[in-house]
């Protein structure tokens, strides 16, 4: 057979851009039928587009397409992009990418979902980072494993920079587990090298410090990049406002050390009564934003520092260092909500003007902006009155230092406008919520794929009667979905600080999704998500129906009169299980007229499936199924129940331990 490539540039939407910009000369090779060979070769790519981080560089990229021919004819061909670029971390002056210097400033990133965990589809990885771009940070710490290779080629179409390990976590294990991990570690390197994102592997264990196999493994299948730990200090700075040197990178810093949910603040009553007489506000969400400030600051006061990334972007599930499972250490919550900080750092590293305010309490108001000045005018009661023209706050070396504003504590609304050059350039408003009236609904992804994975956020928010976003509101929301797709996550939900997602899911077939939310003395919402065909070559289910069953906002209705004949409508009851321990029912499928009709679940908990439609009593097909889950009692011999009721029908669910266990 003969081996050859051609080197061809990409466009920014990744398509080839026209001839060959280099080859390797064709390679005649001999290969016994089921065997293997290697076969290596060079190319120069004159005058280089350059790959960097958007905007100071582009994000250029090129393709090497290797063709295999027997006989003159094609067999196979394979295409692997790729982008070429400098580095060098200097243990004097830190880091430089194509010979010029960038502080890297960055967040560690956890690719779980909340309600998905890590069966994620690319267009939520694709979502991450690209709220992680418009943030403004430059790097991404992938923590602490090999992440899904979609999210890398999202990084290197976008112009972001990360740093890769294998998967470990704290403890080192036996000879055996380490020759995985080695093995693990080499496969991942392999898997990535021609990402260009990619600028350092680091060769450790995590918070375990660096480990001789995986720098080997790291020289041996990759020498041309740095090793962190080896090559490259990669230090965890977690005492506040202190930075290594030495060319260090910073790879969390904050985030174990300063825990804030999002909403954790004193927050804004429905009158402004409420705030009279207050004199301090407990404010932690707007602290962590301070600290992430001071942080930076503290970096690049630090000139042989390459650079840091904020533990981390978003909130997660873990076992360790957590309130019951959930760590509050993100930039974003787990829904990807963002914390006042995701705004403070979007003032500070981007360029587009732009302005948020923050009420921190009754006489003090801060503006993140990267305008040099900020007007900020406010209203008690009389309509808008200009109180005064700021600089940025003194005594920091950031791009964009924050605004702190003095403020009457009997305003009830507030504009800030960003100037350059006099000019207004940005405008926010913060106005004092009232009573919660009505739920909003955005799908940030509207057009999804139609594959039956691809995924929308779907965000739900109440509002006052003037549109304002109540941020203490908690009350429960409910939701329903019509047309091709299902929804995934918690329905009921509570909402938290006002808001809360739903994940709506595609079908296999084209057409549109229309969410609908609910909350009791609330005008309710509704969003559609459309559905487009997957391009070729996506795998499908055979003999797919050209029509699916549609879905409503109501309850399917049985007919029948005499429930206790009906044992599609029975749970079946679950005896002698361990205490203390989740169990989950059969599905509840009731087949019939479809009608209004409440439903009502007491005791344990419970979750309404989307995903199981029945034409017939026990026949399950897709659509939607109750299920019930209780928890058994923590003592022997008891019982724990829950009973649904669905209009005028009731069934009971009943859990029960047994003796000695």
């Amino acid at each position: 057979v003969t081996v050859a490539t051609e080197v061809v540039a990409l466009d920014s939407d990744g398509k080839r851009t026209g001839a060959a910009v280099a080859k390797i000369p064709d390679a005649g090779i001999q290969i016994t039928p089921g065997g293997s060979t290697m076969t290596e070769g060079k190319t120069t790519v004159a005058h280089p587009k350059l790959w960097g981080p958007y905007p100071a560089q582009k994000p250029n990229r090129y393709v090497a397409v290797t063709t295999v021919r027997q006989a003159g004819q094609v067999v196979d061909a394979y295409e692997t992009p790729f982008g070429i670029r400098t580095l060098k971390f200097d243990p004097n002056e830190g880091f430089f990418i194509n010979g010029q210097h960038l502080k890297l400033i960055g967040v560690n990133r956890h690719q779980t979902w909340p309600f998905i965990g890590n069966a994620v589809p690319n267009g939520l990885h694709r979502r991450d980072a690209e709220q992680i771009k418009a943030m403004g940070v430059n790097w991404v710490r992938l923590s602490h494993y090999p992440h899904d290779p979609d999210f890398l080629d999202d990084l290197d179409e976008l112009g972001l920079m990360a740093l890769e390990e294998g998967p470990t976590w704290m403890n080192a294990g036996n000879p055996k587990w380490l020759d995985n991990l080695e093995k693990s570690f080499r496969s991942m390197i392999r898997r990535d090298r021609n990402h260009p994102c990619l600028i350092i592997w680091n060769a450790c264990i995590n918070h375990g410090g660096g480990n001789p196999a995986l720098a080997r493994a790291a020289a041996e299948e990759d020498p041309t990049r740095p090793r962190g730990q080896v090559d490259v200090p990669c230090v965890m700075d977690f005492q506040h406002g202190q930075v290594s040197g030495n060319g260090a990178l910073t790879i969390e810093h904050t985030g174990h050390t300063f825990p804030a949910y999002r909403g954790q603040r004193e927050r804004v009553g429905y009158h402004k009564n409420d705030w009279e007489g207050a004199q301090t506000s407990a404010n932690r969400e707007l602290d962590l934003a301070r600290w992430h400030w001071e942080q930076t600051d503290a970096a690049y006061r630090k000139e042989d520092n390459s650079g840091q990334a904020v533990w981390c972007m978003y909130d997660y599930n873990s076992f360790h260092n957590s309130t019951d499972g959930k760590t509050f250490h993100g930039v974003c919550d787990l829904f990807r909500i963002p914390k006042y900080t995701f705004w403070w750092h979007q003032s500070e590293l981007t360029s587009k003007p732009m302005a948020h305010i923050v009420r921190s309490d009754p006489g003090k108001l801060w503006v993140f902006s990267n305008c040099r000045q900020v007007r900020l005018s406010q209203d008690t009661g009389g309509g808008y009155q200009q109180l005064a023209v700021q600089d940025p706050d003194r005594g920091f070396v950031l791009h964009h230092p924050p605004f702190h504003f003095a403020v009457s504590p009997q305003a009830i609304a507030f504009k800030a406008e960003g100037l350059m050059d006099g000019t207004v350039k940005a405008v926010a408003e913060w106005k004092q919520p009232g009573k919660p009236a009505a739920l909003t609904l955005e799908a940030d992804r509207p057009v999804i794929t139609a594959d039956g994975a691809d995924l929308s956020r779907v965000i739900v928010t109440a509002v006052d009667e003037n549109g304002t976003a109540v941020d203490g509101c908690e009350m429960p929301v409910s939701f329903a979905i019509e047309g091709l797709g299902q929804l995934i996550g918690d329905n009921p939900a509570k909402l938290r600080d006002g808001k809360m997602i739903v994940l709506a899911q595609s079908a296999f077939v084209p057409g549109t999704m229309t969410v609908r939310a609910t909350a009791e003395g609330l005008s309710p919402a509704s969003v559609q998500v459309a559905t487009v065909a997957p391009p070729e070559g996506v795998d499908l289910p055979k003999n797919l129906s050209l029509k699916q069953p549609t879905r409503s906002s109501r309850v399917v209705f049985p007919p029948a009169s005499n429930v206790k004949e009906q044992p599609w409508l029975e749970f079946k009851t679950q005896t002698n299980v361990l205490r203390d321990t989740w169990i989950e029912s059969n599905p509840i499928m009731i087949p019939g007229e479809i009608k209004e009709a409440a439903i009502e679940i007491r005791g344990g908990q419970y979750r309404i499936y989307t995903g199981a439609w029945t034409d017939q009593p026990g026949h399950v097909i897709s659509g939607d199924a109750v299920y019930v889950r209780v928890k058994s009692p923590a003592w022997q011999n008891n019982t724990a129940w829950a009973e649904l009721t669905i209009g005028k029908l009731k069934t009971r669910f009943e859990v029960g331990t047994a003796r000695g266990q």
